[in-house]
């Protein structure tokens, strides 16, 4: 528990905290104001407590966490996880979302993913083991002028491949997809990478092209993926 930086403090320990905030995002409780609706004691019990301890004490614990410890503890739990197989490691999907914000506080603005509109929010990126579904690394960004795909995508894929050292291969949408991040993936971090491109005629008549013996299964689902050598801005995307 040392790398959430965190000295030894009085009351409820800083383990069983972790362990409450644990167990209520895993029987789905997103906000710890949640905490008070939580009826079932054996989920108490399993964070070492006859009850869970008060949304005011929990805000008071996750308020003694700076961003830094936060991630550093998320990537010591991540390495643990390695280790347990609970990644395969070979291929992470990295991907962006919009945690719309109504409070009062002055946020910046940017496009929300699915409602098609502007709102305020905050950027959460996540990394993502492609073969597992298991979330790897996480980070929050504000939206900001010089919030870009190579500022986002690279320190994060250098701390996924920390985690992962045997990581070969990204999967990312459009907005990722930009000249010098493809060129920094390939020349300096050597990862292949799958990315979206545009429905030009060209492209789909690309893919019309391929052999269908070359189409294999998508894992975890029933659909059929190819992949196909491209030029993209003058750089050899794969």
């Amino acid at each position: 528990m040392y790398n959430l930086g965190i000295e030894k403090q009085k009351g409820i320990a800083t383990l069983q905290n972790v362990l409450s905030l644990v167990f209520l995002a895993v029987i789905g409780k997103k906000r710890v104001i949640k905490v008070e609706k939580v009826k079932d004691r054996g989920i108490a019990v399993l964070a070492g407590f006859s009850k869970l301890p008060s949304k005011s004490s929990l805000y008071g614990f996750l308020d003694k966490i700076s961003v830094a410890s936060a991630e550093k503890f998320g990537i010591a739990c991540a390495k643990a996880f390695k280790k347990q197989g609970i990644f395969n490691g070979r291929t992470v999907n990295l991907d962006g979302h919009l945690i719309s914000y109504f409070g009062d506080l002055k946020i910046v603005k940017d496009k929300h993913p699915t409602r098609n509109a502007i709102m305020r929010g905050i950027k959460a990126f996540i990394i993502q083991d492609q073969d597992t579904g298991n979330p790897v690394f996480g980070r929050v960004e504000y939206p900001r002028q010089g919030l870009k795909p190579a500022t986002v995508a690279v320190p994060m894929l250098e701390i996924a491949r920390n985690i992962l050292p045997d990581l070969e291969k990204v999967v990312f949408d459009k907005w990722f997809s930009v000249g010098s991040l493809l060129e920094y993936l390939d020349k300096k971090m050597n990862l292949k990478y799958v990315t979206l491109i545009k429905l030009y005629d060209n492209r789909i008549e690309e893919m019309k092209s391929i052999p269908k013996a070359e189409f294999e299964p998508l894992v975890g689902t029933d659909r059929l993926i190819a992949f196909k050598d491209t030029t993209l801005r003058n750089f050899l995307a794969v």
